[in-house]
């Protein structure tokens, strides 16, 4: 799961929903990773204080948003963050769901993010 900027109000809601949702799919081995381009001091302080229990990624040098096409050239002034993005990919390493939000504003369909984790097991 992508995010551009820990702390913020959208994506600490939505990494604290990914965090409960994902627990109710406590059956399924399925690896949550939320990623940004903020320091990994950052990215520690905002794991702690919100007690997630996944892993969050620096990609501070911005490779992997442009890897994955959630590159966003520029959010409010923000320069060269991540989109709002949700990628479900199989042991394979094959993507099976894919979410790219344009409007930082809007939170994935946990709904459908759910299924496709769940279409996995």
């Amino acid at each position: 799961a992508f995010f551009p900027a820990a702390f913020s109000d959208t994506c600490t809601d939505e990494m604290c929903t990914l965090r409960d949702s994902m627990a109710e799919l406590n059956g399924i081995s399925a690896t949550l990773l939320g990623v940004s381009v903020d320091t990994f001091f950052a990215l520690k302080a905002f794991a702690e204080a919100h007690a997630f229990t996944f892993p969050l990624l620096s990609d501070f040098n911005k490779t992997v948003i442009h890897e994955y096409g959630v590159f966003n050239e520029d959010m409010i002034g923000l320069k060269g963050i991540a989109k709002r993005a949700v990628f479900v990919i199989d042991r394979a390493g094959i993507i099976r769901y894919r979410e790219v939000l344009d409007d930082a504003r809007n939170q994935p369909d946990y709904g459908q993010v759910k299924a496709a984790v769940a279409s996995l097991a």
